[in-house]
């Protein structure tokens, strides 16, 4: 897949669950939770990191569109690789080589994390990423406190 199909290819992905294009970032505002994904080139060659980042609070996507710099809590979407192996066997990373993957293939593990862990948190809010704690969401102390309204 080239660079620019692969990027018309995650703007696809995710208008279809329902984020907003603003500059480079995708936001969707849900229960006192914003998400903002992006992509971030490696510089090591012709690969990107899907970058995900959640805004505790009461937020407008249609309105609000902070900084990722700003976010309470960040994570990364990770897919099995194809050429880089760990001890001869593939390995989930948020490194993106996007020329070894076809639609289908990334399909597979950006619906994964969209409906497991980005979306979920978005529609159900501080309750999910507090149940969900040291699994799919890792924060500070600060934001913990910020998230049980303390």
């Amino acid at each position: 897949m080239e660079k620019s199909e692969f990027l018309r290819f995650l703007e696809e992905k995710l208008t279809s669950y329902g984020f907003v294009k603003k500059k480079r970032s995708y936001y969707k505002a849900g229960d006192e939770v914003l998400c903002c994904v992006d992509f971030q080139a490696s510089s090591y060659g012709k690969m990107y990191y899907i970058n995900y980042h959640f805004f505790i609070g009461s937020y407008d996507a249609a309105q609000d569109f902070p900084s990722y710099r700003e976010s309470d809590i960040d994570g990364r979407i990770r897919i099995k690789t194809k050429s880089q192996l760990y001890h001869g066997k593939p390995f989930m990373s948020a490194l993106i080589h996007y020329e070894e993957y076809s639609g289908k293939e990334l399909e597979t593990y950006i619906d994964e994390a969209l409906k497991q862990t980005i979306i979920p948190a978005i529609d159900q809010g501080k309750k999910f990423i507090l149940e969900h704690k040291n699994i799919r969401f890792v924060f500070t102390e600060a934001v913990e406190k910020k998230l049980n309204g303390s």
